[in-house]
Order: structure tokens, then C-alpha cells, then sequence
């Protein structure tokens, strides 16, 4: 014990963790309210929705977002697609708009790719045309129609654009739009395009809506396409490959998104399963998508040689309140997609933070073999404090019934991010400690939990297990409450091993 402590003070004496330390409330500036994630991507004002059309390219990061600057309070959704472009996928730099609605219509998600061998026959110089498709949205005024309720219909079609300079500038096609619903259906929204290397064609997924399948076109040109398959219902549609971890296995996914209001009620969802060119048949059910979110986007054209599935969402504040000039929600932290089973042996999705986020830490400080009880005072005693940290803990369980890490504590307690052994979750509570704001099933592995999370101000992303799960909540804290302790109640439990960041902001 008395080590430990030892190395802890050498490492607070040597190199002082400015955001672990008490501090005064930030000076309210463009990135810096008291609620404004330092990590998370928020946009300088305004409203943002999904992400859309995220690519790499060139040595370079792209993200685009649904974004209305000029609409705060979420007066309306995003309605211009708002370009950034970053090298290491934390720090964005904005480009010009790529594209934006027209009069009497808006604009939803879509998708970008690269065509390395002309096949579209856009590329006009040395640079790889990079092809971007969008969703056109045109109101007319006509009945319900028995798919879009309510005296407007928004007829939706997909047009595309395509850029030979590394997605400065685009053109707009000449054939636009150049795919619209032939079934009455205008739901018809969020192209998703992607290379099948099997069957050497490009494929599209077009959301047909919260109730119907997602339809699958193919083309060889990127211009001219035709409907051969059927894929699960969802907004934002994807389908990629992942391998699974520790076999020579790959298994295809499909990611989607529905309001949770719509059966079964999952919100953001994957299912696992096969895709032959025109068809994805699933072979699991229905699985919540881990973070939280509503919808999200991967990378594409990744390198070969980097080999992942790099994934953010958009966090919909949707009954938090406005949380400064900037609203509708910030966007996750970018999580690695990857494949694996959980301790029941069943094969699900696995999250961790993209191995980018490790450049914000600062130096480490760590605990080993502790025992924590109700009067653990490890943190505390040593002046430890933050808003902006990331820590690891592992513990195995003994008596205590629930466990974990106390954090933005003030005179009146702090919120509580712990695991409820009789319930065998994770739980995140208020400082009251008696209203839950989110749980997620997590059964111990051989008696041992593992927790990992990242706070950013008012927003904390929760891992439990590796990633077997994920959650990203908001909440709103006091700037001056910035404790933060380890806990166990109602008996002890023993941290195996701790580490604890400060992290930098990627404003500063």
C-alpha cells in the first residue's frame, strides 16, 4: 500500500496532471462552455446530425455531417453537408460544404467511395475520382400517401457528385437524379455503396423505411444500376466484413439505425450473418449496436495494411436540454469494430477506442492489488481530480455488492459508473445513487470485471469487458465538481490493477 502511494506522489510531483488537479471553471470561449465535450466532436454552433459519407483518402480523414449552422436549438435538421477532414481522426479541419438541399427540399445521409480503376470514367487528371452519393428529399403537396404521413411527401431519389481533387471541390452528375422508387414506396433514403470484391461489382443499400427491407442495387459504372436483393430494414444502412478474432473466420454485418420507438426497439442495431452480392441473410437476430447512439458510419477505403472498421455515431441529445451554442448532439469518439465472443461463447460485436485517443493521455498513474471498502480514500488523499481523464480497472469480486469509480463529486457526492453483482451489470447512477441513467447485462469473466472509460465533461463512454459492451451518456455536472474516487458498497472487492490519464482537448 505504502508503495503504491509512494509511486503515486512521484508521478503527481514530476509531472503535474493539469486536468486531473483542481482547477477554476473554464472561461466560457467558442470550445470551451462548461459542457462542451473536449473530445467528442461538436460543431462550432448550430445543428448536427448523422454522420455521413466518412472516407479515407490520400493520407487523409473525411467526415461529413448532416449540419444546420444557422438552425440552433434543433430547429430543424441538418440540412447541408458539412465537410472535414483530419490526418489523425481526432482534430478536424472544415473544408467547404460538399453539397446542400435545394429549394423546397432537404437532404439525408449517404455514402462515399473511391474509384481506383475508373470504372465511372469521372477521373479527368492523376487523381482517383471519389465518387459521393446522396439522398434528395423534394416535398410535395399532396395526401398520405400511406407511407409518409402528414399533407407533405417528401419524394426521395439518389443523385451523386464527384471530386478529382481529393474532395475540395464536386461536380454535380448530369444524370441526377439517377435512382428513384418504382413501387410507390418514397422512402427511399441513405445510399450506402461499398466494392464486393466477389462478385466485382458496386453495391448500394437504399432504405426503404423503419418497416420495410432495405433494397441491394449493383453496377459496374456507378452510374447505371439495378435492383437484385434485399437486405434488414434500417437508416443509414452498412455492410462490411470483420474477422473473428482468434480463428481464420470472417463473417459479414449489417449495421442500421431505427428510432427506439420502432420494434424491437433497438435504436442503433447489427444483425451478423452472409452476403452473396444481392442478398444479406442474417443468421443472428436483431442486436443492439453498442455506444448508445442512433446512427453511425465506418470508414471507408481504409488501407489494407491498417485492417479495421473505424466507427462513430451521432449522439442524439434529444431530451438533455441545449448544451451550449452547438446542438442536436456531438459525435462519438471514433470505437475499432471487431469480432469476437462473449463468456457464453456467443458471437457478438466488440468496441474500443480507436488507438488514436491514446495520444491525448498523459502521463500514467497506476494501482495494484488494492482492497477498496466504503472508506477508500486512495484518489482523494493524493488531490486527484478532473473533468477530462480515461481510466482502466480490473477488479475480482469478493463481497462487496457493487463496485467501481465516483467521479465529478462535489460536497453532495458525484455520479457512479460501477457493477451491480447481484443484477451482473454495469450501471451508471446519479449522486443520489438511487436513479439509474444507464445499465448494461455484463457477466463477470472467472470473477473478474474489467471497466474502461473516458470522461469528457458531461459525456462519459463506458466499455465493460474488452468492449463487449459500450455506452455513451450525457449528463450535466457543476464545473467546480471535478472528484473522483474508487468505491464499494456494502462490503470490499479487490482492484487488481488501475490506470488512470488525464487527456488533453483536441481544441488546444
Amino acid at each position: 500500500m505504502k508503495h503504491t502511494l509512494e509511486i503515486i506522489l512521484t508521478v503527481l510531483l514530476l509531472a503535474p496532471l493539469a486536468a486531473l488537479h483542481a482547477a477554476e471553471s473554464p472561461v466560457p470561449t467558442t470550445y470551451d462552455e462548461p459542457h462542451r465535450p473536449q473530445f467528442h466532436f461538436t460543431p462550432p454552433k448550430g445543428w448536427l446530425n448523422d454522420p455521413v459519407a466518412m472516407f479515407h483518402h490520400a493520407g487523409e480523414y473525411h467526415l461529413h455531417y448532416l449540419g444546420a449552422p444557422d438552425k440552433p436549438n434543433g430547429k430543424g435538421w441538418g440540412d447541408t453537408w458539412i465537410h472535414l477532414v483530419s490526418k489523425d481522426v481526432l482534430r478536424w479541419e472544415a473544408l467547404a460544404p460538399s453539397v446542400a438541399a435545394e429549394k423546397d427540399g432537404t437532404i439525408g445521409g449517404g455514402s462515399v467511395v473511391v474509384d481506383e480503376r475508373n470504372l465511372s470514367g469521372f477521373q479527368t487528371g492523376n487523381e482517383k475520382a471519389v465518387v459521393l452519393f446522396y439522398n434528395t428529399m423534394k416535398r410535395v403537396k399532396i395526401p398520405e400517401d400511406g407511407f409518409v404521413a402528414g399533407p407533405r411527401r417528401q419524394d426521395q431519389m439518389v443523385s451523386l457528385a464527384y471530386s478529382n481533387d481529393r474532395g475540395r471541390t464536386w461536380t454535380p452528375y448530369s444524370g441526377n437524379p439517377f435512382l428513384k422508387p418504382d413501387d410507390g414506396n418514397w422512402h427511399f433514403r441513405d445510399p450506402s455503396v461499398f466494392w464486393h470484391e466477389a462478385s466485382q461489382q458496386w453495391i448500394m443499400l437504399v432504405c426503404r423505411g423503419y418497416t420495410e427491407f432495405c433494397d441491394i442495387f449493383a453496377s459496374s459504372d456507378l452510374k447505371a444500376w439495378k435492383r437484385v436483393g434485399k437486405a434488414p430494414n434500417g437508416e443509414e444502412p452498412r455492410i462490411f466484413q470483420l474477422p473473428v478474432r482468434g480463428t481464420g473466420e470472417t463473417k459479414w454485418l449489417f449495421l442500421g439505425g431505427d428510432y427506439p420507438m420502432t420494434p424491437p426497439q433497438l435504436g442503433g442495431k447489427y444483425f451478423i450473418g452472409d452476403f452473396d452480392g444481392k442478398n444479406f441473410t442474417p443468421e443472428s437476430g436483431a442486436r443492439r449496436l453498442g455506444g448508445n447512439h442512433f446512427v453511425g458510419h465506418s470508414f471507408a477505403n481504409l488501407p489494407a495494411q491498417d485492417g479495421r472498421q473505424i466507427w462513430m455515431g451521432w449522439k442524439w441529445l434529444r431530451d438533455e436540454g441545449t448544451p451550449g451554442p452547438w446542438t442536436g448532439g456531438p459525435l462519438t469518439i471514433p470505437a475499432e469494430l471487431t469480432l469476437g465472443k462473449d463468456p457464453e461463447g456467443q458471437l457478438c460485436l466488440f468496441y474500443s477506442p480507436a488507438k488514436e485517443l491514446q495520444s491525448l493521455r498523459g502521463p500514467a498513474i497506476q494501482l495494484r492489488d488494492q482492497t477498496i471498502d466504503a472508506s477508500c480514500s486512495l484518489l482523494t488523499d493524493q488531490g486527484i481530480r478532473g473533468e477530462l481523464f480515461e481510466w482502466v480497472a480490473e477488479f475480482q469480486l469478493d463481497t462487496a455488492k457493487e463496485f467501481g469509480l465516483e467521479f465529478r463529486k462535489g460536497p453532495e457526492g458525484g455520479f457512479t459508473v460501477g457493477y451491480d453483482v447481484k443484477g451482473r451489470k454495469r450501471v451508471l447512477r446519479d449522486p443520489t445513487g438511487a436513479e439509474v441513467l444507464s445499465s448494461q447485462r455484463l457477466l463477470a469473466d472467472r470473477g473478474r470485471v474489467k471497466l474502461h472509460l473516458l470522461l469528457d465533461r458531461s459525456l462519459i463512454d463506458i466499455f465493460g469487458h474488452g468492449g463487449l459492451t459500450w455506452n455513451c451518456a450525457y449528463f450535466e455536472a457543476d464545473a467546480k465538481n471535478q472528484g473522483v474516487e474508487l468505491y464499494a458498497r456494502q462490503g470490499s472487492v479487490t482492484l487488481l490493477s488501475m490506470e488512470l490519464w488525464s487527456l488533453k482537448s483536441i481544441w488546444k
